[in-house]
């Protein structure tokens, strides 16, 4: 199976899979993370090394290649790059990431749990320009593949923009103009909550879930639980 968990910045898409993370721990579930394998090893895992394994914890961009490149150079403040330059790096990082661990580790019926994707492109990148259109970005050839075996099922954490940029104050995450990330928060909250931009997944066999990240946390990690329990 295949989970995707979204939302904007500051939602609690980590609360809820470190929730869910725990959980399958104490179910003695052999779990591998890809993030620390990546900054371990430096590359992608190879199928052979996914065997102890029955759950894969995945994320986007990676931290290898083109993945590592996205986030070093390429989304920093005054990037020299172009929104279409770096919504195809993007795909290229997600098309080496699926052909290399995501499908193998779905043929062999894992758990695959992954912190934001194809999911994220297909809301955020149409945002930043105009000609960055849905329709464009689905079909730059790494989004394609990926949406070829797009999730089963899709984690939505809805939370109110003012509330996240408030959890991201106290994190000190300011990278970036804090009131221009507010505005591009509350459109990419009403793009996630679209029926167009749900029908992009749906329309390929995709269940969405909305869960609420505005309620307290033991309450959010109880309901991230629930859910979680109820798709396996």
């Amino acid at each position: 199976m295949f989970i995707m968990v979204d939302g904007i910045d500051g939602a609690g898409k980590s609360t809820v899979i470190d929730t869910w993370i725990d959980f399958l721990q104490n179910k003695n579930a052999p779990i591998l993370s890809l993030r620390t394998f990546w900054k371990t090893h430096g590359r992608h895992p190879t199928p052979e090394e996914f065997k102890p394994h029955t759950v894969i914890i995945s994320a986007e961009p990676t931290f290898v290649g083109i993945g590592k490149k996205i986030r070093e150079e390429m989304i920093v403040s005054g990037t020299p790059y172009t929104p279409r330059q770096i919504a195809e790096a993007y795909a290229e990082d997600r098309k080496i990431l699926y052909a290399a661990v995501i499908v193998p580790a779905l043929q062999k019926n894992l758990l695959v749990i992954q912190d934001r994707g194809v999911s994220t492109s297909l809301c955020y990148q149409p945002l930043h320009h105009t000609d960055l259109t849905p329709e464009v970005i689905a079909n730059i050839p790494g989004n394609a593949f990926a949406l070829t075996h797009a999730p089963n099922h899709l984690i939505l954490v809805d939370i109110e923009p003012a509330i996240a940029i408030s959890r991201l104050l106290e994190r000190q995450k300011q990278d970036r103009a804090l009131f221009e990330k507010e505005s591009f928060l509350i459109k990419a909250r009403q793009r996630f909550l679209s029926h167009s931009y749900q029908e992009l997944f749906r329309s390929r066999g995709t269940h969405i879930h909305i869960l609420n990240g505005g309620v307290p946390l033991a309450i959010m990690k109880e309901e991230a639980l629930r859910l979680l329990k109820h798709i396996l």
